[in-house]
Parts: structure tokens; sequence; C-alpha cells
């Protein structure tokens, strides 16, 4: 990401806050296609696990937070984490334990593959590698049937114009169904349109800010 781009601005102010901060890549479409970018963030994650001393990052006090696309990866690894039944579909085995996992921070991700318009339905079939929504792949890409009280402590937020408010209530409502705590940061529209993404507006958006220093108090409490 470039330094002054907005994205990097809040990459920097969670630096600034006092937090290590390692920003993973992942291959894309049509080279590549899911579940291949979870495999390379387990694979990360395992790197910086082994390397901890080295990297001097503290591996016990994790906190994964994703955008969009990532918002997806985040809430799939955690439902790797604590479902063995989620494990087994994917065939993907966290080297880690869940346990070093405090908090989750998932900005506006589409969950529910039954929710998809038909533009996001077309984007996800070419990143699945099939249309079909009945078969074992698609299904696999919704963690939402693999929530479970393992989960860790979850902060969520949504755009109120282009974003997925729906899937993050949902995803809220099932967290609070196990007893799971969780934030859901929402503001509709008659505070201010905000866009899917609006949380790298940090310059001109009064509410990404908002939001941000609630994140930001959400990783305090859980990362003492």
């Amino acid at each position: 990401m470039a330094v002054e781009d907005d994205a990097g601005m809040l990459l920097s102010k969670i630096v600034t806050a006092g937090y290590n901060l390692v920003s993973v890549n992942y291959a894309l479409v049509p080279d590549y296609r899911f579940p291949t970018p979870l495999i390379q963030m387990n694979e990360a994650i395992t790197y910086l696990y082994n390397h901890s001393d080295e990297l001097e990052l503290d591996m016990k006090r994790v906190v994964l937070f994703g955008q969009s696309a990532g918002a997806i990866m985040v809430s799939q690894y955690a439902a790797l984490l604590t479902s063995e039944e989620y494990r087994s579909l994917l065939k993907i085995e966290p080297t880690i334990s869940k346990d070093i996992i405090k908090a989750l921070i998932i900005d506006d991700a589409p969950l529910n593959t039954r929710k998809y318009n038909f533009a996001l339905w077309a984007m996800m079939s070419d990143y699945i590698g099939s249309s079909n929504t009945r078969g074992k792949k698609y299904k696999a890409v919704s963690p939402l049937p693999y929530i479970n009280k393992g989960t860790p402590p979850t902060f969520m937020t949504a755009g109120n114009t282009d974003g997925f408010p729906e899937h993050m209530q949902e995803l809220s409502d099932k967290l609070s169904e196990f007893g799971i705590e969780n934030e859901y940061y929402f503001r509709d529209r008659s505070h201010k349109d905000l866009c899917h993404g609006y949380l790298n507006q940090l310059k001109d958006n009064e509410y990404a800010r908002e939001c941000l220093d609630h994140i930001l108090s959400f990783i305090n409490v859980h990362t003492k």
C-alpha cells in the first residue's frame, strides 16, 4: 500500500496506537482460486508464530483484521480454528492454537452466499471457480454455519450504501446467540452515506475516525 494513501493512513494509525502490524498479501484470480488465499493466510500466520522472537512480535496476543475480501478470510480463519467440521471441509489444518487469537476485526464482509446480488455472485463465482451455488466449494465460502462458542470476540462494521450491513448483523446475531462478546458499529444513512470501505476515509470522514476509535478500544480491551 502507498504510504500516503487513505488505507495506508489507517494502518499508520494502528501502529501509532502502539501495536505491531503485519500486512499480508495473497494470490489473486485467475491464477489462483479459493481456498488458496486462506491456505496462504495460514502459512503466513504460522511463519510469524515460528519467527516471533526474530521479528519481535508478541504472537500470544494476536488480532486478525480484514477488510472486504480480507474480512471474509478473517471470518473463515476463525471458523478453521474453532470448527473441526470446517477444517475437514476445506482440508486446511491451522498450526496455531485458537487461544492466541484474542479478537477479530471484520470490516464489511459479504458472508451469506444466499444474499449475494448478481454482481457479487459473478465475482465470487470467478474466485471460487464455480457458479454452482449448491456445490460443496460454494457453500464452503461462508463460515456462518460454523460459528460456535469458541469464536474469538469480534468487532464488525459495514457501509450503508454499497456495503453488507445485513451480513454483518447476521454475524453479530449469531455471535450473541453463543454468548460471544461482539460489537457492531453501524451508522445508517440518516447520519451520512457511508460506502463499502469507508473506514479508509479517515482524513475526511468523522464516522471513519469514530469507528477506528471503537476498534482500537476493542483491541485494547482484548489484548491486555
